[in-house]
């Protein structure tokens, strides 16, 4: 008995050991599991979080204190190009960064205010534009079925639209409305319209109504185009100084179909704080063209200002200036710089000719960019310029420079590594 006693105590001991190895094992596993999947998620993050636009909330979060792979930028120096886009992991290797160099010369090449004019630049030369969104109708058989007809020639389509964004003074805007089946046919359909609600923001972003409009029934001009349409001045109904956005908003119906709400935004300007007089000047300044154009100022403060110049048939663009001004009331001036390396650029000698000035009165509106000046269209032209009167040096200052440095400095410091890893 005794030895069968010791025998078991033997047994159990043994036991207990064997269990207590097996945990063991199963909580080194574990551990080395969750280490690896904590990894993996830290490389994901590295990889795929923009760190530069993360809050200090999200990189105490990640355990991020700042972009790992990015060398401080010395003091004086801006940080490249925000907004690019490039690859994932773009500051990994010496190749990524010399791309990321590239760029930020190519956008610095004419300076802070230069930039080339490309014929394809609709946005610049015509910035007044309205977008209208040709937009799919949900008939009751959409809804029921959950999808659009597979037929285009059965489906409707609408648009409610401007033939402008932006207005001021005592003209006078035009809405249109377009309701029609076929995406080619484009054959017209009734539809049935209240008045049209107009509103206006307030300082508190709100849009209070302003008045009601009404549209008049036409015979379209051409398949697709609006059979809809009314006119609104809203000088007769803000008689004040204003300047911000106008809702106008229009219920419609299909007959068998349900009713649907129409909106568009436009800009208005009741009275523009400047206007451009039309005199102007031209030199060469440092190697670049200067256009010195006149202004009278009805209120003071910060104005952003374009130029376009074309070449000296007025067909080809070729640059476009855009600056920040301050300016005070009166009869002032404004200066356009155009980077003399642009010119060299595109091989194009003087004489040159500008076809537009354009610019609104910066921070003084809590809504839209504020209140705009009238364009001045024309056809001024400058003296004739030789193209060796231009500077043929890209632009340089000193946050351009040094932000060059800091990227020059970061390639060689991941070639070394690169190397050294090979």
């Amino acid at each position: 008995m005794k030895q069968t006693n010791h025998s078991n105590k033997n047994v159990k001991k043994y036991l207990i050991i064997w269990i207590g190895a097996v945990a063991a094992i199963i909580v080194l596993v574990l551990m080395i599991y969750g280490s690896s999947k904590k990894d993996k998620n830290n490389k994901k993050i590295d990889v795929n979080t923009n760190h530069e636009s993360m809050t200090s909330f999200d990189r105490q979060h990640h355990g991020i204190k700042s972009s790992p792979q990015m060398v401080k930028l010395p003091d004086g120096a801006d940080n490249g190009l925000a907004g690019v886009v490039t690859d994932d992991n773009v500051y990994g290797n010496s190749k990524s960064v010399k791309r990321l160099l590239n760029l930020y010369k190519k956008s610095r090449r004419y300076g802070l205010s230069t930039f080339k004019l490309t014929s394809d630049m609709v946005d610049i030369l015509k910035p007044n534009r309205f977008h209208a969104v040709t937009a799919p109708f949900t008939t009751r058989a959409d809804s029921a079925d959950g999808q659009f007809s597979d037929d285009p020639e059965e489906r409707i389509y609408f648009r409610f639209e401007t033939d402008r964004f932006s207005f001021m003074e005592d003209e006078k805007i035009e809405i249109r409305l377009a309701v029609y089946r076929g995406e080619k046919s484009k054959k017209p359909l009734k539809a049935v319209l209240s008045d049209v609600s107009v509103s206006k923001n307030n300082e508190q972003g709100v849009f209070e109504l302003l008045t009601t409009t009404n549209m008049g029934e036409y015979s379209p001009r051409f398949p697709g185009d609006s059979q809809y349409v009314g006119n609104f001045i809203p000088s007769k109904f803000i008689p004040d100084f204003f300047d911000g956005y106008l809702k106008f908003s229009v219920k419609w119906q299909i007959e068998g179909e349900n009713p649907s709400v129409s909106e568009i935004l436009v800009h208005y300007t009741r009275f523009p704080p400047a206007e451009f007089t039309g005199n102007m000047r031209d030199e060469i300044v440092d190697g670049s063209l200067k256009l010195t154009a006149g202004l009278n100022v009805r209120k003071a403060g910060k104005y952003i200002l374009t130029a376009l110049l074309y070449d000296s048939d007025g067909k080809n663009p070729i640059a476009y200036s855009n600056i920040a001004v301050q300016l005070g009331e009166g009869e002032t001036q404004a200066e356009f710089i155009f980077y003399g390396i642009v010119f060299r650029d595109l091989a194009i000698a003087g004489p040159y000719k500008i076809t537009k000035l354009s610019g609104y009165l910066s921070g003084v509106s809590a809504f839209g960019k504020g209140p705009l000046l009238k364009d001045w269209t024309g056809s001024f032209q400058t003296q004739p310029y030789k193209l060796d009167e231009f500077t043929n040096l890209p632009f340089t200052d000193p946050v351009t420079q040094s932000t060059i440095n800091a990227y020059e400095k970061q390639i060689k410091e991941l070639e070394l590594k690169e190397s050294q890893s090979n």
